[in-house]
């Protein structure tokens, strides 16, 4: 395996993957600013968020963790979509890319390698939500089925936006134009679009709007982790069994 020596003098092993390695050891933030901006901040808001909560004695409402879920999915979802879309463009910018294609590595693992580095930076961010979900869940106020429907949002995300921001990042020269057309792409699908298909169907008749709209917003992964959460949360909800939870 090669290795390569740290400032402390320590040999530090790379293995047969260095670009797995190295791209699995760049930092979310890159500044102890950024660092503190971006740990702090959301978590004083967050703390602030659950202590309201908490003095109002509203953790047992039905509707309240279906509204933090979707909320942890929406950040998660930015998160991976800025993320991807400047993993390959950065490298761009930074003329390195020509560098990394010079080497032996083929076009697909340096592709992997960058989708394992988005998933090592996204890690944190979706974190919280993983905590919420279990403290709840233990606590009996959420049914453990949340946790397999939310995860199975989660990666449909991850995996959408993660692969159409790799792709932007590829094909575009900069990293703000990438970003901006993963968002953009984002927006148009999960709510431009149910919103022109909900106007067109009210135009041609309520039942189709009922119909296509409806089917439209429920392709969102925010309105599906809600749904899936809101339906199976709370003190009533939470306890009963499965064939009983409804979803409607």
């Amino acid at each position: 395996p090669v290795a390569g020596a740290s400032l402390s003098g320590q040999v530090r092993r790379v293995g047969d993957r260095p670009l797995i390695w190295r791209e699995c050891r760049l930092p979310l933030f890159r500044s102890l600013a950024t660092r503190l901006v971006g740990i702090l901040i959301p978590a004083l808001l967050m703390g602030l968020i659950y202590l309201s909560c908490a003095t109002a004695e509203v953790f047992d409402e039905e509707g309240l963790h279906g509204v933090l879920v979707s909320m942890f999915v929406a950040l998660g979802a930015g998160a991976v979509s800025i993320l991807a879309a400047t993993t390959i463009s950065s490298e761009k910018e930074a003329q390195t890319l020509g560098l990394l294609l010079t080497t032996p590595l083929s076009d697909w693992r340096i592709l992997i390698a960058k989708a394992v580095g988005v998933l090592r930076k996204c890690a944190p961010v979706w974190m919280p939500l993983a905590v919420h979900l279990l403290l709840f869940t233990l606590a009996g106020l959420i049914h453990p089925i949340v946790t397999v429907h939310v995860a199975m949002v989660v990666t449909s995300v991850v995996a959408l936006l993660g692969g159409t921001g790799l792709y932007f990042g590829a094909r575009l020269r900069r990293t703000t134009t990438a970003v901006v057309m993963n968002l953009g792409m984002a927006l148009v699908l999960w709510f431009i679009l149910p919103v022109l298909v909900g106007t067109l169907g009210e135009i041609s008749g309520p039942g189709d709007e009922s119909t296509l709209g409806q089917a439209c917003w429920m392709a969102n992964p925010v309105v599906q982790s809600y749904v899936v959460t809101e339906a199976a949360s709370g003190e009533p909800r939470a306890g009963r069994p499965l064939g009983r939870l409804n979803y409607d």
